[in-house]
């Protein structure tokens, strides 16, 4: 089925490939025939043009029709292919849900045997051991209630093996649900500087921190760049570190701290500063004597 369908797909594209021939050879010979009518040509040259001009136009029917019925086959041969591949599939389905009715039996016909030994066991220690009852009841109840249990659950698995043939459930066994582990976010690399300023800024986890001037602080690399470029720090190399390490002071507060998550706002509102009446400008600079 695979080789006729190759096949079919082959002989399509050729029929194509003739057909895009075909319409440049009408539009070819249709400029034939325009040409010689606008040079005057004779009228028997005239039919032969338009004959030329019609046996283009039909061939390129004749091909455009071949294609359609080449699709249409090429079209049937995949659905025949998908009806075999859906079948085959629905087949080991159901036989997959067949297998597991009986492995489930099988595993319930084991099991049986061991939790009514574990039941007679914890039977006799629960005369003397009062934990024991617990395990002895919850055996007795397991051995009664698991057969009931397997029965349904092997039934239900050989009737979704019969729903599955006859095409009223999915063709394939519905996979376990699978739990992506979610990665774990990569620390943001950092940058250490010393702080010529109280300092504040947004860690890699979103949390705000502050440092007191004159330390060695580890920033984000864009706030240790903002900071270095505002003089609010200084790299580790400089020689003012060894003088001044240790003596900024205390935990600051905000209001003495730059802010190295965001450019500093020039206060372009600041009213201008308008000097008082009994001050002249001549008289600045000018000494008095007596």
């Amino acid at each position: 089925m695979a080789s006729d369908i190759a096949a079919a797909r082959t002989n399509r594209d050729r029929l194509l490939a003739r057909l895009l021939e075909a319409e440049q050879a009408v539009v070819e010979r249709r400029n034939a025939a325009q040409r010689l009518a606008l040079d005057d040509g004779a009228d028997d040259l005239l039919d032969k043009a338009e004959a030329a001009l019609r046996a283009s136009q039909d061939r390129a029917t004749t091909l455009s029709s071949a294609i359609a019925d080449a699709e249409r086959h090429l079209a049937g041969l995949e659905r025949e292919q998908g009806a075999y591949q859906d079948q085959k599939t629905r087949r080991e389905t159901a036989i997959t849900c067949e297998q597991m009715a009986t492995d489930l039996e099988l595993a319930a016909a084991s099991f049986n045997g061991i939790i009514t030994r574990l039941a007679q066991i914890a039977e006799r220690a629960g005369t003397f051991i009062f934990e024991a009852q617990g395990l002895s009841a919850y055996a007795a109840a397991s051995k009664v209630q698991l057969p009931d249990a397997v029965t349904m659950i092997s039934g239900m698995l050989r009737a979704h093996a019969q729903s599955v043939l006859r095409g009223d459930a999915p063709a394939m066994v519905r996979q376990p649900d699978t739990i992506e582990a979610i990665a774990e976010p990569v620390p943001e690399k950092l940058t250490q500087v010393f702080s010529m300023s109280a300092l504040e800024w947004t860690d890699h986890s979103g949390a705000l921190r502050r440092s007191a001037k004159w330390l060695d602080v580890e920033l984000p690399a864009e706030a240790a760049a903002r900071a270095l470029r505002h003089k609010k720090a200084v790299p580790t190399s400089d020689h003012r570190r060894a003088q001044l390490k240790g003596s900024g002071g205390a935990y600051p507060e905000k209001s003495w701290c730059f802010n190295c998550d965001r450019e500093p706002i020039e206060n372009s509102n600041a009213e201008p500063i308008i000097p008082h009446s009994g001050f002249e400008a001549s008289a600045i600079g000018l000494s008095i004597t007596r």
